[in-house]
């Protein structure tokens, strides 16, 4: 789980600090993949995987990113096309265009590459577990329909706001035809763990290529 790559803020912003990757870093990071063999996925894939569709890769990896910041499409998307590798990019709606995040034309652009799974992550990136149910059911459908509007195909993935929700999301979730939901619980995602429900692993802004390295060993 990414969020933003980009270089860091400084101390003066912490939370930001804390979420932002430095290119230089990911740039080790996705390269010591790619010579470790690690195959990466997108969220699509992975579901087919669990549905018995498809033959899980050696060594799988999914690449997520949450928010659908600006640098994704300047710092990430070339790095991508570079090392050959896929990922899934989950877009806040109510932000796209906004100086910090990316522009319609750009997510239309890293869709229509093959490499990126966009996936939704509501229109105003709430606290989705402290909404009614019409609340919710808002934030989460006219998120999917303005990505199927825009993208011109169906939306399946989806993330949890700061990973928050309640089994009223989980319904609206399945009533939507969703496939997949990524949380922020800080674990490898087993092929137990339920498709609505999947736990991801952090990457800190902060973590050495040493660390990266252990988390995924």
């Amino acid at each position: 789980m990414y969020h933003y790559v980009r270089p860091s803020p400084g101390p003066s912003d912490p939370i930001g600090v804390d979420l932002s990757v430095p290119p230089q870093d990911f740039e080790e990071q996705i390269a010591w993949l790619v010579s470790s063999g690690f195959n990466t996925m997108t969220m699509r894939e992975l579901e087919e995987v669990r549905a018995g569709k498809i033959g899980l890769p050696p060594k799988p990896i999914v690449l997520t990113f949450d928010d659908g910041y600006r640098d994704f499409y300047t710092s990430v998307f070339p790095l991508l096309k570079k090392y050959h590798l896929k990922a899934t990019a989950f877009i806040i709606t109510g932000f796209v265009g906004q100086p910090a995040y990316m522009t319609w034309s750009m997510i239309d652009a890293i869709d229509k590459s093959g490499l990126v799974d966009v996936g939704a992550h509501t229109v105003t990136h709430p606290d989705l577990a402290q909404l009614s149910t019409a609340e919710q059911t808002e934030q989460i459908d006219n998120c999917q329909k303005a990505l199927e509007q825009h993208l011109g195909h169906p939306v399946y993935d989806f993330a949890y706001p700061s990973g928050d929700y309640n089994s009223t999301t989980l319904e609206i979730l399945q009533r939507a035809g969703f496939q997949t939901a990524v949380t922020t619980q800080n674990r490898w995602s087993q092929a137990t763990d339920p498709s609505l429900q999947l736990p991801r692993v952090r990457v800190h802004g902060q973590v050495t290529l040493v660390e990266y390295k252990a988390m995924l060993q």
